[in-house]
């Protein structure tokens, strides 16, 4: 037990700007409850969905989170609920990352919605898993509501067809970085809606 006068304070980290809660069942988090540690300044937050009710505990202030990176564990509507929980309380909320998008259900997706995000990755880590969107899952982020309001994308997708269309109908975006099934990796800028060029190599 700490000696400190005020146990909230002694429990408190204000230089902690990165963090990773990656799964509520783990032995780690599961010890980690019995230390009320409280994050007040977190910048850049990894995690797995669903959590438990501890999480909301441990993170003092939202207002600072800038880049969360998600993990998707099943398809209910409660991982989606708990999700659109996070964007609610983080108003400087810049950057959203999906690290297993296939996973991802775009239905739900579609309906999530944010007034901060404005930079979208898409990225699937596991390798024997389906790498790139094909013409539904591109249909499904062109039209849902963090699509539409989206700058910067980073997606890999199944031709260059569905990388044009992304390019013409996502009209806010000014950036998009995207790899194609058959191509290498290419970087797409946009400073004039009327100016759209397109160079494949």
């Amino acid at each position: 037990k700490s000696t400190c006068p005020n146990e909230h304070y002694y429990w408190s980290y204000d230089n902690v700007n990165i963090f990773e809660y990656i799964n509520g069942n783990n032995m780690f988090i599961n010890d980690f409850i019995n230390f009320p540690i409280h994050l007040n300044y977190i910048r850049e937050l990894d995690i797995a969905l669903p959590i438990n009710n501890y999480f909301w505990s441990i993170i003092s202030s939202w207002n600072q989170l800038i880049s969360l990176n998600i993990i998707i564990n099943g398809d209910d509507e409660n991982v989606y609920f708990q999700l659109q929980q996070l964007f609610d309380q983080t108003p400087c909320l810049y950057s959203l990352k999906f690290s297993n998008w296939n996973d991802l259900n775009m239905i739900l997706f579609q309906k999530l919605k944010s007034k901060s995000i404005r930079r979208l990755h898409f990225t699937e880590l596991r390798a024997s898993y389906r790498q790139f969107f094909n013409r539904n899952e591109c249909s499904a982020l062109i039209n849902s509501i963090l699509g539409k309001q989206c700058e910067v994308l980073i997606v890999s997708v199944n031709n260059q067809t569905l990388a044009i269309d992304i390019a013409e109908n996502m009209i806010k975006l000014r950036s998009l970085i995207i790899k194609c099934q058959t191509n290498k990796p290419s970087r797409l800028n946009f400073p004039s809606r009327n100016n759209i060029f397109v160079q494949w190599k």
